[in-house]
């Protein structure tokens, strides 16, 4: 998983089109690495490891070419920070007057 986190993002993409790592190992090395550091950062206070790994195993199930193709960077992880509504996620907006702010639609 250390390997797999100093990845860069250019490197994981190249390596997601090759085959030699899946979408489900970005995801899990992802949080292995959020759960060793957020409890001092607190920078992700809302996870939805599940979604991210159905999302996951969409891309990889779905179209490699063609009109239905992801996008180049299908995938890849990132982290959507807790100022952007997400449909149906929890924002808090970095305070904790909103700690039960669910998203009803995606920014």
């Amino acid at each position: 998983m250390d390997e797999v986190m100093r990845l860069t993002a250019r490197e994981a993409v190249r390596r997601l089109k090759a085959g030699d790592i899946t979408p489900l190992e970005l995801i899990d090395a992802a949080l292995a690495r959020i759960a060793e550091t957020d409890g001092a950062l607190n920078a992700l206070p809302t996870l939805v490891p599940e979604r991210a790994r159905a999302a996951a195993r969409a891309i990889m199930d779905g179209p490699r070419t063609g009109a239905d193709h992801p996008g180049w960077l299908a995938g890849l992880p990132i982290a959507v920070k807790d100022l952007t509504d997400v449909a149906g996620v929890r924002t808090t907006f970095g305070s904790p007057i909103y700690a039960d702010n669910i998203a009803q639609q995606t920014d």
